[in-house]
């Protein structure tokens, strides 16, 4: 598809180039799995922090 190179650049090989152009009404959706795989995740993370603080103000 491309090759990555320094400075936050992309270069798209023009096949691949020529794919977007022709279809400009196409674009990259996230699925709705990873969005709430994603918030589970940050929900989990924010118990164990919660749980952590807790534990350690009691046993402080």
């Amino acid at each position: 598809m491309g090759v990555a190179f320094g400075e936050g650049k992309y270069h798209l090989f023009p096949q691949y180039q020529r794919v977007i152009d022709a279809t400009p009404h196409i674009k990259h959706k996230t699925s709705i799995i990873v969005w709430v795989s994603v918030v589970l995740l940050i929900v989990l993370v924010l118990m164990g922090v919660n749980g952590f603080v807790r534990f350690a103000w009691r046993h402080g």
